[in-house]
C-alpha cells in the first residue's frame, strides 16, 4: 500500500521575481521531488490557502493521509492546529529555514502544545538543528534530522568555467551570489575590491549576483563609489536575481566565491555548496554552517559583535570577516584548495528524506551529524529572552485562530477586509517602516505566503511575538 502523502503545491507568486532565495527553491523542489517518486508514495497536492480558509476542504484534503509535509514557509503550526480541531492522527513533517528570525521561531513557539511523539522537523544544517534544539529543548532528539535533497537537481554535467583563476592576462574574478543586505555582509565585500584595487590595479572584479534592496547597493551608487575611491568603476559588475537553471552560468564565471555573510537568518547557505559542487574555490565567513561545508582552509576569521541587542524581527549582520585575511589569501589563490567534498554528504539527501517519510524518526541515529566546534562555541555564546512555551492547547487554539484569519484577510487582496487588516497592522507594528514596505508590496506585487519574510513576518505583530537575544563575548573570534 503507497504512503499517502499531503503537501501544498508550492509555486512563487510570478509577480515578484526577486523571490528566488534557498527556501523558495526547497519548497518548489519539494513538491517536484515528490511527483517524481510515484513507487510507494500517492501524493496528494492542495491549496494551502484554501486549506486555511475553507474548513470542509481542509478536512478532506487530511483526513485520509498518512503524512502531511509541510512546505508552506514557517506556517505548519496550521496543520499542527487542524490536526487537533479535526482530532485526526497523521504524522506531520515540517521544517526549519531561518535561525534567529521571527518566522520559524514563532513557528515552533505556536505548535509546541500539539507535538506527537511520531512528528519530524527537517534541518538543513547540523547547526541550525542544534541551535533550535538549544532555544526548544522540549523538541526530541529523536525527530531532528539534518536533510536537504538539494542535489537531486543539480546539473548531472558540470560546465568547463570561462577563465583560469590562474591567467595573468584576465583580472581574476570574485563571486558574491545572495541578497545584497548588510545582513549578508555585502558593504564587505565591497570593501574587498576597493581595497584589492588599490594594491593591485586591474587585477580584481567583483561580479554580484541577487536581488538589491537598498539605494547605496544600486549598480550606479556603487560604480560613483568605486570611482570616487579607486578611480576605476569597471571593477564591479551586478547581475539581478536568476532562475536556478541559470545559476550556473554565474558560477562559472568565477575563479572563487566569497561569502562573508553573517546574517542572523543563516542557517545552511546554499551557493557553499553550489559552488563545491561547481568546483569554484570559496572564501567563507564561518558563520552558520560554513564550518561544517568547507574546509578550514576556505574559512576566514570572524568576529561577532558581542552584547548587542538583537531583535528577530529585522535581519542583522552578527559579525564581520577579516578583509585582510581574505586579501592575503587571494594574493596566493593558487594554495587554496580547489572546491571541498564536503558537499558530497547530501549526494544521497533524496533517498534520506524517503526515508524520513516511510521510517519516521525510527531511522534517526543513521544519519545524525555533529556540530562543529566553531558552531558548538556560538551556539552556546546565544542567549535569547521572548520565547516562553504557551501553557496549554487551548491557549495555542486562541492565538492560532486569529492567525489563521489574519492570513486569509490579508490576502484577499482588493477587499475592504483586507484594506481594514493592512490599517490595522499598521498600528500595531512596532516596526512602522518595515510593515509600511510589506503594505506596498501586498498592494503593487499582491504579495502572498510564498515570500518568505513578508507575511510570515507581519504575522508577529498580531500576537506581540518579539524576542530578543545577544551574543556573549566568550569565544567571540572564530578561526
Amino acid at each position: 500500500m503507497k504512503l499517502k502523502i499531503a503537501i501544498h503545491n508550492f509555486r512563487t507568486n510570478p509577480k515578484n521575481s526577486n523571490a528566488r532565495d534557498g527556501a523558495n527553491f526547497a519548497y518548489s523542489e519539494g513538491v517536484q521531488l515528490l511527483n517524481e517518486y510515484d513507487q510507494t508514495i500517492q501524493t496528494e497536492n492542495h491549496d494551502f490557502y484554501r486549506l486555511c480558509r475553507d474548513n470542509s476542504y481542509a478536512y478532506s484534503v487530511l483526513k485520509n493521509c498518512d503524512c502531511v509535509v509541510s512546505n508552506v514557509g514557517p506556517h505548519a503550526y496550521i496543520y499542527f492546529y487542524l490536526r487537533n480541531k479535526f482530532h485526526l492522527n497523521f504524522r506531520i513533517v515540517r521544517d526549519v529555514r531561518t535561525a534567529l528570525w521571527n518566522g520559524y521561531l514563532m513557528q515552533e513557539f505556536l505548535l509546541a502544545p500539539y507535538l506527537r511523539e511520531q512528528d519530524t522537523v527537517i534541518f538543513s544544517s547540523a547547526y541550525s538543528r542544534d541551535l533550535f534544539k538549544k532555544l526548544f529543548p522540549h523538541i526530541r532528539h529523536e525527530s531532528m534530522f539534518v536533510c536537504y535533497p538539494l542535489m537531486h537537481f543539480f546539473p548531472a554535467q558540470r560546465c568547463v568555467r570561462l577563465q583560469s583563476r590562474l591567467s595573468e592576462k584576465s583580472p581574476l574574478m570574485i563571486g558574491y551570489i545572495g541578497r545584497l543586505t548588510p545582513d549578508k555582509n555585502f558593504s564587505q565585500a565591497l570593501d574587498l575590491i576597493i581595497n584589492l584595487e588599490k594594491n593591485s590595479p586591474g587585477r580584481y572584479h567583483l561580479h554580484a549576483v541577487g536581488e538589491c534592496l537598498f539605494s547605496r547597493y544600486q549598480l550606479k551608487s556603487i560604480q560613483r563609489r568605486l570611482k570616487a575611491e579607486t578611480g576605476n568603476p569597471e571593477i564591479y559588475t551586478w547581475c539581478p536575481p536568476v532562475t536556478h537553471d541559470q545559476i550556473w552560468n554565474e558560477y562559472s564565471k568565477m575563479d572563487i566565491l566569497f561569502f562573508p555573510s553573517t546574517s542572523n537568518l543563516e542557517t545552511f547557505g546554499r551557493v557553499l555548496i553550489e559552488a563545491s559542487y561547481w568546483e569554484v574555490p570559496i572564501l567563507s565567513s564561518t558563520a552558520a554552517a560554513a564550518s561544517e561545508l568547507l574546509s578550514q582552509e576556505s574559512l576566514l576569521p570572524t568576529k561577532y559583535f558581542t552584547d548587542q541587542d538583537f531583535d528577530t524581527h529585522r535581519a542583522y549582520p552578527l559579525g564581520q570577516v577579516d578583509i585582510q585575511v581574505a586579501m592575503d589569501k587571494l594574493a596566493h589563490i593558487s594554495k587554496l584548495p580547489g572546491s571541498s567534498s564536503f558537499y558530497t554528504r547530501y549526494s544521497r539527501h533524496d533517498q534520506l528524506y524517503f526515508n524520513i517519510l516511510h521510517e519516521g524518526n525510527k531511522i534517526h541515529g543513521s544519519s545524525y551529524i555533529p556540530t562543529t566546534e566553531q558552531q558548538g562555541r556560538f551556539i552556546r555564546s546565544v542567549f535569547i529572552r521572548g520565547l516562553e512555551q504557551l501553557s496549554s492547547v487551548v491557549e495555542a487554539n486562541n492565538i492560532i485562530s486569529e492567525l489563521r484569519n489574519f492570513f486569509t484577510t490579508i490576502q484577499d487582496f482588493g477587499s475592504p477586509k483586507y484594506y481594514m487588516a493592512l490599517a490595522k497592522l499598521l498600528i500595531q507594528s512596532r516596526y512602522p517602516a518595515k510593515t509600511l514596505n510589506f503594505v506596498q508590496r501586498s498592494t503593487n506585487l499582491h504579495e502572498d505566503f510564498t515570500n518568505i519574510g513578508g507575511i510570515d513576518l507581519q504575522m508577529a505583530h498580531i500576537i506581540k511575538f518579539y524576542p530578543h537575544y545577544i551574543i556573549s563575548p566568550q569565544d567571540s573570534i572564530e578561526k
